[in-house]
């Protein structure tokens, strides 16, 4: 199978429906993006899909509860069956088997799905599924409502990964330097000394005013309304006359450098950040 090679290096600002996960692991040195589940059966068997990314490989998920549960090998099909009578085949990661159940056994399958499949999914209406287990199949139709919705899905996911294609390597750098690192992905620490936030007006973003000394530049560090709560309750107070470090874009916002963060792996205090050169 064709792999479809995804330069994915650092977390990014992205759109916020549908998106989980999109951060750096710094332990595998490669970006991941994990979408939110999305429902394609409700009753009487449950199942939802995810889609995922560990760069350069793609992924969808399955996990449910009374069809599919089945066990699976490594290179079992999956397809996508569509309303114009075409359809498109994920395979199956690896032997995945599945946990019986009363009143149903439930199973999470992973299969490994290409930019064409993705493409496939986005232009064409999903009819149902058929899920290959060693020799035998079995399949079910999708509701309309859900296979509309997998289409956005699709669409987005697609979006997410080539907006990663133009983010390079992280480069650890001193906050002294941020003017020259426009565009690039770094991590840096710095100081909290200001915010600005209200709830009633500029949609609910916080905005954080960074600067440890007047050597350095002002550095705004941007959370949207959408991921306030992933930092706890009020993340501009929280933050507030702290050392933090800030792993993202470097971005020009009305001319000032500024760093998008969506998830606390982006924005931590300087004390709970390993240590790192700076280059």
């Amino acid at each position: 199978m064709k792999r479809f090679l995804f330069f994915l290096f650092l977390p990014f600002a992205c759109a916020a429906q549908g998106v989980k996960l999109a951060q750096y692991d710094v332990f595998l040195k490669k970006q991941r993006i994990e979408m939110e589940p999305l429902t394609l059966l409700s009753s009487p068997s449950k199942l939802t899909l995810t889609f995922s990314s560990l760069a350069p490989d793609l992924f969808v998920e399955l996990k449910g509860a009374g069809w599919g549960a089945t066990t699976v090998d490594e290179g079992n099909e999956l397809l996508f069956l569509f309303a114009n009578d075409s359809s498109v085949s994920v395979v199956s990661t690896g032997l995945q088997t599945f946990e019986p159940g009363v009143p149903q056994s439930t199973y999470k399958h992973r299969y490994r799905i290409t930019e064409a499949a993705l493409q496939a999914l986005t232009r064409n209406e999903l009819l149902g599924l058929r899920k290959f287990s060693f020799k035998e199949s079995s399949e079910v139709r999708i509701p309309k409502e859900y296979a509309g919705k997998l289409q956005k899905a699709s669409a987005l996911f697609l979006k997410e990964l080539k907006n990663e294609t133009k983010v390079k390597f992280l480069q650890q750098i001193n906050a002294k330097d941020v003017a020259g690192h426009i565009g690039d992905s770094v991590q840096f620490c710095s100081k909290t000394y200001n915010y600005r936030y209200n709830a009633a007006s500029n949609k609910g973003i916080a905005v954080l005013e960074l600067q440890a000394d007047f050597s350095e530049p002002i550095v705004h560090v941007i959370i949207g309304p959408e991921d306030r709560l992933k930092f706890g309750d009020a993340p501009e107070k929280i933050f507030l006359n702290q050392d933090v470090c800030v792993t993202g874009v470097l971005e020009l916002r009305d001319d000032t450098p500024s760093v998008v963060v969506r998830n606390k792996e982006q924005l931590k205090l300087k004390s709970s950040t390993p240590e790192t050169t700076t280059r």
